[in-house]
Parts: structure tokens; C-alpha cells; sequence
């Protein structure tokens, strides 16, 4: 796994710059003999850039971010897409602030970063990467009182061939668990909104709360349809996001 990270900017006056960055990947596997799996493009190499053009500005105003991320990803076959990547921050009073970030990108999904999350997954299958259009966050921070502020956020996010996994082996076993398990990429769309609260007393000690509810709509590619539908999972409604809990909470002291 070859990565390239290259990043230009260039200020001009009054808080101003423009500038580029360039990300790059390359994977290259040395797998077993294709002849025995059933994707024969599974081990095939793989090369993934990102170009981000933007301009960018701040002062005592606000704080902004106006760019795009061109993208191209090379795996069984090679696609273009573009994402946007705004950030915005806006004071409206003196102790809030109105924020805004809308972003994208490719989720690599080596063998690598997979087996850390899932260790039982078959090698015999190389997860294709993840395209993020859209991930957009929106929320104000506000400091209500001496060391005691919150943040109340939304988001949506729409992600092709994200990676999940499925209780159930997919090894065409009828029945029964496996530990064995292999990913499968549908469409994802989250839907998500949430609220942190932070005291800070004294700079003595501070302690936060956070909670956040998520909701996933899942559809299937064509290509996992045909892969995967004589396993029962032929209807979009028989999907779940495995993996993905709809509320999470946090807690910290400090």
C-alpha cells in the first residue's frame, strides 16, 4: 500500500489563500491463485486520487472553506466522481457559532484496515472501496454560561459500496452461525442528529455528555443482488446496518 500526500496553498491578503491537494493510493496484492476464488478481479491492483482545488478565508467574521473533491478510483473498472468540501463557521452572537461542513471521499477498505475490524472476514473476497457523494454536518456551539457549553448537530450521509457485515456467513451454508463472515457493499444513506454538553469547572476538572441517534435506509448494487439474492437477502427491506447502532452515548471526566 503506496500513499502520496502533496498539499500547495498560497495566501493572498486579508486572510485569503488558495491552494491544492493531492492524495494518492496504490494497492498492489499478492493473493492466492485466482482460479480458486470466485471474483477473479478480487487481487487485481487497485489505484485511488483524490484532487481537492479550494479557497479558503478567514477572519474575525467567519471562517470559510469553498472547494471540490475530483476523485478517481481504479478497481474492476475505473470511476469518476466529484464531491463537494465546504466548511463554514459563523458567529451569531458572542459566545455561538453557526457551523456548516460538506464533504466526501474513498475509503480504501484494504484487507488490512477490514481485518482490524472484523478478523473473521474471507480473504478470498477484497472489499471494493467506499464512495462518500455527500457527508454533510450542520450544527450550532454555543457557551451558555462560564464553562458550560453545547453543541446540537444534524447530518446526512450518502456512501456507495460502504462496508458492512452481515451475522450470517454468506458461505452457502443454510443454517447456522459462522465465524466466517464476508462484507457486503450496499448503498447507504445516515441520517443523523445529536447533542454534546461540557462543563469545565474551574479548570479543575470537566466532564462531557454526548448522544447522537443515527438512521440507515440500505439498498443493494446490482452486482451483490446477483451475487447474494439466492441467499434470501433478495429484497432491500430483508437489510439491516449491521454494525451500526442507532444511538450512541458517551461520557468523559477529566
Amino acid at each position: 500500500n503506496i500513499g502520496l500526500d502533496l498539499g500547495l496553498s498560497s495566501p493572498v491578503n486579508n486572510g485569503q489563500s488558495f491552494g491544492v491537494d493531492l492524495k494518492m493510493n496504490m494497492l498492489t496484492y499478492t493473493g492466492p491463485d485466482v482460479s480458486v476464488i470466485v471474483d477473479s478481479t478480487a487481487f487485481d491492483n487497485r489505484y485511488e486520487v483524490t484532487l481537492n482545488p479550494y479557497y479558503r478565508l478567514e477572519n474575525d467574521k467567519l471562517k470559510l472553506l469553498l472547494g471540490l473533491n475530483l476523485m478517481i478510483v481504479s478497481q474492476d473498472e475505473t470511476d469518476v466522481f466529484v464531491s463537494p468540501n465546504v466548511k463554514l463557521d459563523v458567529p451569531i452572537a458572542n459566545w455561538s457559532l453557526f457551523y456548516i461542513n460538506l464533504g466526501g471521499g474513498i475509503e480504501s477498505n484494504t484487507m488490512y484496515q477490514v481485518s482490524r475490524l472484523n478478523r473473521y472476514i474471507n480473504p478470498a473476497f477484497t472489499p471494493d472501496a467506499s464512495r462518500t457523494w455527500a457527508d454533510l454536518k450542520l450544527g450550532i456551539r454555543s457557551s451558555a454560561a462560564a464553562g458550560l457549553w453545547f453543541d446540537i448537530f444534524a447530518g446526512y450521509k450518502y456512501t456507495e459500496s460502504d462496508i458492512l457485515y452481515n451475522p450470517s456467513s454468506y458461505d452457502w451454508i443454510d443454517k447456522g452461525f459462522n465465524n466466517v463472515s464476508m462484507a457486503f457493499q450496499p448503498t447507504t444513506q445516515r441520517l443523523q442528529v445529536g447533542a454534546t454538553l461540557k462543563y469545565d469547572y474551574r479548570h479543575i476538572f470537566d466532564f462531557y455528555l454526548k448522544g447522537v441517534y443515527n438512521h440507515y435506509n440500505l439498498k443493494y448494487l446490482d452486482t451483490w443482488k446477483n451475487l447474494y439474492g439466492a441467499q434470501g437477502l433478495d429484497k432491500d427491506d430483508d437489510m439491516e446496518a449491521y454494525g451500526r447502532p442507532a444511538f450512541t452515548f458517551d461520557a468523559g471526566l477529566n
